[in-house]
């Protein structure tokens, strides 16, 4: 295989929006043609895989020889810029607690009177990539820090290989994900660090509503219930629990004014129901002349339709499309600022569609808010003065835009349920089990139904990959989560419920489609998933 297909092939995988769970990231550098192509590693691109801990390398060890590579670049980092990573009365104290790692690392790098080398083991068969939290304003600083030192030895068990951002502007204020090789005389492999940016206090330590945003329960660890799943769960109640009826309101484009509106469309795939050529005059148009002033349809329309069409829409015509027809011409309600791709659409396809209502053709939404992990949770809309077509406005926000933003745990909690937590809340709303505990205590069925659906959207029908290297390692950790749900909540009446083995083997498709080796031989289906993650 050429270089140039495998850089293609990574650019698709990378641009599928996976998410970085268990080391998915590859290291990239700009070949001597300015391409960018990732780092190979033994014929392979570089990229990390779930570690596994042994006789041979222990987790005490690695812990270990981690902090060692970690102090060399914060050590090496006060040489270049006149000052560590961290501050240094606070360093050593958040290094050896685990308070700088996030998310299961934290739990990875804990003292061993706190959790054992055994404990760990015990509830995680494998580790996945090491979060590591970064004060936010060395992002500039480490990210060239980070380019001087590829390929390079930081202590005799740690090799850096590279990481996957070629410019600091594809950083966004998030994270770098560096590749490293872990070099014994027994064993080596690669594993991955995310340096996770984030806003530190005055004493040198992160903030601990970014260690919720970020953060991981010991409680679910031991259940085998990755941290995903507890913030996928406050991203489904983000989404179904404060919400407008789908269809009660449009959406307006982020040009638009008060004075002048254009509402964001989503027109129908008119190729199956097109009849005759396209190419007609205003004669053609006659038929419609006792509805309507034929001289105001667009020029431009004219090449967009047949002589049959016309005389379809014209046959189909009633009081009704008629007014529709007139509001589009006359650039009234929802049709304002349109272009003639509405004109056309509702021409074609209004016909086919018995109790037509023009309001389809243009943009809704249900929920009011968003849930993004180290974001928080946010009001993603703002309604606008008005009404169109008897339906509210709204404008769908920015990030950096939204007026109302909530990080702390109680904060969020609040957001969500509309009521201030109490103690137990506040500690349930940093765990999966505990939102779970949340949910049988405020919602209605209906609600607990949303928050299911919500899950398994989040879970299986969008681009979350869990895994990049085996589809189990994606699927028995998403199939306890959800069977955790479905166990202490009566969710059967859910439509994704009723219909989840058709979701999960579309899902498995997906998966066949976009990283094929990842699929055991034979194939995997729903019920095998029931019997090998049980």
């Amino acid at each position: 295989m050429l270089m140039r297909d495998i850089l293609l092939e990574w650019r698709k995988y990378l641009d599928a929006r996976v998410l970085n769970e268990g080391g998915n990231a590859t290291a990239y550098v700009k070949d001597e043609s300015g391409e960018t192509v990732p780092v190979m590693w033994n014929g392979q691109p570089a990229q990390a895989k779930p570690i596994v801990f042994d006789d041979k390398v222990s987790r005490t060890q690695f812990v270990n020889d981690v902090k060692e590579a970690i102090r060399f670049l914060d050590r090496v980092h006060e040489e270049s810029f006149g000052e560590g990573l961290y501050a240094p009365d606070s360093r050593d104290e958040i290094l050896d607690s685990g308070f700088t790692f996030m998310g299961s690392s934290e739990f990875l790098f804990a003292p061993p009177e706190k959790i054992s080398d055994a404990e760990y083991v015990q509830h995680k068969k494998k580790t996945g990539d090491i979060d590591l939290l970064i004060p936010k304003e060395k992002i500039p600083t480490l990210f060239q820090l980070l380019n001087n030192l590829r390929q390079t030895k930081l202590t005799d068990e740690i090799f850096f290989i590279g990481h996957n951002k070629i410019t600091e502007a594809q950083i966004r204020g998030e994270q770098i994900n560096g590749i490293f090789e872990y070099r014994t005389l027994e064993r080596n492999f690669l594993f991955q660090i995310d340096f996770v940016f984030v806003p530190f206090d005055d004493q040198g330590r992160p903030r601990p509503e970014e260690k919720f945003l970020r953060g991981s329960s010991w409680d679910d660890i031991k259940m085998g219930f990755k941290g995903i799943g507890h913030k996928h769960l406050l991203g489904s109640l983000a989404m179904k629990i404060r919400t407008i009826p789908y269809g009660s309101a449009v959406i307006v484009t982020p040009t638009s004014t008060p004075e002048k509106q254009r509402f964001q469309t989503s027109l129908p795939d008119i190729s199956g129901i097109r009849i005759g050529t396209p190419g007609i005059t205003y004669e053609d148009l006659d038929q419609l002349s006792e509805y309507v002033d034929i001289k105001k349809f667009p020029k431009s329309f004219l090449k967009k339709v047949s002589l049959e069409e016309i005389e379809r829409f014209a046959d189909n015509l009633d009081s009704d499309r008629v007014s529709m027809l007139e509001d589009i011409l006359e650039k009234r309600g929802l049709a304002q600022n349109q272009s003639v791709s509405l004109l056309t659409a509702f021409v074609v396809h209004s016909p086919t569609v018995p109790d037509f209502e023009l309001g389809e053709y243009f943009k809704s939404f249900s929920s009011l808010m968003a849930f993004g992990m180290g974001k928080g949770l946010s009001t993603k809309v703002r309604k606008e003065p008005g009404q169109a077509g008897g339906k509210d406005i709204y404008r769908i926000l920015k990030f950096d835009e939204r007026e109302e933003k909530f990080r702390k745990a109680e904060d969020v909690f609040e957001g969500i349920f509309q009521a201030r937590p109490t103690v137990e809340d506040v500690r349930d709303v940093a765990s999966f089990m505990g939102l779970v505990r949340i949910i049988n205590r405020y919602l209605p069925t209906e609600k607990k139904n949303s928050a299911y659906d919500g899950l398994m959207w989040f879970f299986y029908q969008t681009s979350n990959f869990l895994s990049a290297h085996d589809i189990l390692d994606d699927l028995c950790p998403k199939y306890k989560i959800l069977k955790y749900f479905e166990d202490n909540v009566d969710v059967t009446s859910a439509q994704k419920f009723q219909k989840k083995e058709k979701i999960i083997n579309d899902w498995i498709a997906k998966c066949a489609e976009r990283r094929p080796e990842s699929i055991p031989a034979g194939g995997v289906t729903y019920q095998d998933i029931v019997r090998l993650c049980t």
